[in-house]
């Protein structure tokens, strides 16, 4: 994958122009990556945050994406896709968040506060 980027913002600009000549789905450890073709340039779609390329964990999730963008034809190469990864991403400090929240709404339960 090549490390420089695109935004959500620059690939639907790109779409609406009709400039980009190929949308290719490669599968990694972690999930799916989207590469952008447009003129003789290659970009990868960026996380918001980031600014990493983005990974959706579901293929379902990333269709819906390019669709909602106007791409409806695309490549997938799923040689490096690894369902069940050891690289996936966990979110430890989410889950102990929830159950501190789950917690909190108990407490205000059993104190009569809704």
């Amino acid at each position: 994958m090549p490390t420089a980027t695109i935004d959500h913002t620059t690939f639907i600009k790109l779409t609406e122009a009709e400039v980009v000549r190929q949308v290719q789905v490669i599968g990694q450890p972690a999930g799916w990556a989207i590469l952008v073709q447009y003129g003789m340039t290659e970009r990868g779609l960026a996380a918001q945050r980031s600014h990493q390329v983005r990974l959706f964990r579901k293929l379902d999730t990333l269709v819906l994406y390019l669709r909602s963008v106007g791409i409806a034809r695309f490549m997938v190469d799923a040689a490096q896709y690894t369902p069940h990864s050891a690289h996936q991403q966990r979110r430890p400090d989410r889950a102990a968040a929830m159950k501190a929240a789950h917690a909190a709404a108990a407490r205000a339960r059993l104190n009569g506060v809704d």
